[in-house]
């Protein structure tokens, strides 16, 4: 047996090009989107400020949810989201309609 080292298809190489092209955008995905979320979610189950952070558990969330502003806002936004998904649904099937 030879041993010859076997060069890449050239299917290969545009995988390899393909993967090195994506893997910037990839990188800079996680760390300008998904690395403030996570990092907002831990802060989240914290209390203090500045460097005097301590772990809360779910005490912030459950104080936000007895608030009545928070509560109010809630029924708003559920209110105000129904009723424009049906003006946009009606609008559609009148121009569906109209046709």
């Amino acid at each position: 047996m030879s041993n010859k080292p076997r060069k890449m298809t050239l299917e290969k190489k545009h995988n390899l090009t393909g993967w090195a092209f994506l893997a910037p955008a990839t990188f800079l995905i996680a760390v300008f989107s998904f690395w403030p979320m996570i990092k907002a979610l831990v802060l989240s189950f914290q209390t203090g400020k500045g460097t005097n952070m301590q772990m809360a558990g779910f005490t912030n969330y459950i104080r936000m949810f007895q608030d009545d502003v928070f509560i109010q806002s809630i029924k708003t936004f559920f209110l105000f989201h129904s009723s424009s998904a049906h003006y946009a649904c009606s609008s559609v099937g009148v121009s569906l309609y109209s046709k």
